[in-house]
């Protein structure tokens, strides 16, 4: 008789992962190997699988995005089961699981973006915080680039077309279709490309463990809390709303899918204040927007 467990492999590996980009397959993949075989649950037959049954296993798991995670797992499993008539209902239907919200990142304030660039003491890194605070580029986009292929120092872009997934090391494509493009920048930025451009002939690699290692460190030193790697990408985001930048502009360079995600869990209002980070944002903002009136012009 096929076992729940059975079903959810089969399932995924016949239906779900062919839709799926790799970095998905692995995670998912790991979630079931190993969240759901080990479990009594993946013994059950799955026409005798009930709601009562998934509650119990759900609710044996710690809270938090992966019991969400694995929970989407099974529902799909079994609304596909349902479709295929393995089964005449879905179970999950009956299932109440707390709904996990995810940690939403601050930005870094003015004073404390002026306090972690004084604080930083070496132009590499110096250089890492300038290109990610002022690009609004995600860590594993940022550790994929391609330092002679991917900067163009004539139109004044980096070109974005694939992420560096921070567990395995892989070189993927991007979350989304929007997440392909080409991030501007202004001269401001070139000394710091050419720096670690140098790096990165050499041979030294930045990877998320030395960035993460290297700012958590700053972070603790300066006494700073409440942000991460991902606040930078945050703070380029409400630098790029103080300087009144349109949200759809925001939206194409940060590479999110639906703006919504830029307007309500990116951008914030930052206390009053001033940092150089916010001075190349104003002339970034600028600088796009003559680039935009002069394409116009030609088109009429």
């Amino acid at each position: 008789m096929e076992t729940f467990g059975d079903w959810v492999v089969q399932w995924y590996d016949r239906y779900k992962r062919v839709n799926q980009r790799d970095s998905s397959v692995r995670n998912n993949a790991r979630y079931i190997r190993r969240d759901i075989l080990p479990y009594p649950i993946a013994e059950i037959p799955l026409i005798k699988l009930t709601g009562d049954d998934i509650q119990s296993y759900l609710l044996s798991l710690p809270t938090g995005n992966t019991r969400n995670k694995i929970a989407l797992l099974i529902r799909g499993a079994l609304e596909k089961a349902v479709k295929l008539r393995k089964i005449v209902y879905n179970p999950y239907d009956a299932v109440e699981i707390q709904r996990h919200k995810p940690r939403h990142y601050r930005p870094l304030e003015y004073d404390e973006q002026n306090r972690l660039l004084s604080a930083e003491t070496s132009p590499r890194y110096e250089s890492v915080l300038w290109i990610m605070i002022c690009t609004g580029l995600r860590c594993g986009e940022f550790c994929a680039i391609d330092w002679n292929r991917d900067i163009n120092y004539i139109d004044h872009y980096i070109r974005v077309r694939h992420s560096r997934d921070m567990v395995t090391g892989a070189i993927n494509a991007p979350k989304s279709d929007s997440g392909n493009r080409d991030v501007p920048y202004t001269d401001e930025l070139i000394p710091h490309l050419r720096m670690l451009q140098r790096w990165a002939d050499r041979g030294h690699e930045l990877t998320y463990d030395c960035l993460h290692n290297h700012f958590g460190r700053l972070y603790r030193r300066l006494g700073l809390t409440g942000i991460n790697l991902h606040s930078l990408r945050h703070t380029f985001v409400s630098l790029c709303y103080a300087a009144g930048m349109p949200a759809k502009q925001i939206q194409q360079i940060t590479g999110h899918a639906d703006i919504t995600t830029t307007l309500n869990i990116y951008t914030h209002i930052l206390d009053r204040g001033d940092s150089p980070f916010q001075k190349y944002i104003d002339n970034l903002s600028r600088q796009i927007s003559i680039v935009r009136r002069h394409d116009l012009e030609n088109r009429n």
